[in-house]
């Protein structure tokens, strides 16, 4: 989206969106903005956080909360990115971020302790542990999203596949000449698009997918935290 703004930026009023129309960064549309939700910061204090507001948009199937850092401004229209994809993006760079950081303490303690011998038992620092321990939880935590992400990926494989199946009956409908040219190409036009989306968002997901799964099977036990019991135990 060349040239898209952030709803989000500072110095703009929200309800200046209010009728804006809403479509998906896959080009599906999904409704209208119909109101704007304001949440007030926890502290009043100045070194509080700034108030966040939503747009709420109005689709098909009711009304939804629309986080502002998701959308963008694409002409007259706003674009909202895939929440799943953003979240995928967020967990591997987190993954990565830690493991930069673990290697970094590492390397900096290994220089300060280089007067261990080659039979000293390295010894991990508090930073380390910690570190290592948010690394693991890190890792333990992606697993509900791909799976919900594989959910999601069946769904658009099931939508693809109920697509074609549409393309079928439509040219079985026009060569029994029960469509005319005009409605043929409508019709044929919308599941085009529609076909088109799914598989964007699919393409999309799938190699977030896979590169996330590669990233929790490489680094998966890189990093153990163990607690060792000192004193003796009753037999």
């Amino acid at each position: 989206m060349i040239g898209a703004d952030n709803v989000d930026r500072e110095g703009f009023s929200p309800i200046q969106y209010l009728g804006k129309q809403v479509k998906d960064e896959y080009n599906r549309a999904m409704g209208t903005v119909a109101g704007v939700t304001t949440y007030l910061p926890e502290s009043d204090g100045s070194s509080g956080s700034p108030a966040r507001y939503s747009l709420v948009v109005q689709t098909s199937s009711g009304f939804e909360e629309v986080d502002p850092v998701r959308v963008v401004v694409d002409g007259s229209t706003l674009v909202v990115r895939s929440q799943i994809k953003q979240e995928l993006n967020e967990a591997k760079e987190r993954i990565v971020w830690l493991f930069s950081r673990i290697k970094a303490l590492e390397k900096s303690d290994g220089q300060q302790g280089s007067a261990q011998t080659d039979q000293d038992v390295p010894v991990l620092t508090a930073a380390q542990i910690q570190y290592r321990a948010r690394f693991n939880e890190a890792l333990d935590s992606v697993q509900p999203l791909l799976e919900r992400t594989q959910r999601r990926i069946d769904r658009l494989h099931f939508e693809v596949e109920t697509l074609e199946r549409c393309f079928v009956e439509l040219n079985v409908g026009r060569r029994l000449r029960q469509l005319d040219e005009h409605r043929f190409d409508y019709w044929s036009k919308v599941l085009r698009e529609g076909l088109n989306s799914s598989n964007l968002e699919l393409a999309d997901l799938e190699e977030e997918l896979k590169m996330l799964s590669r990233f929790v099977r490489e680094y998966k036990d890189v990093f153990k935290v163990e607690i060792i019991r000192t004193g003796t135990e009753d037999s």
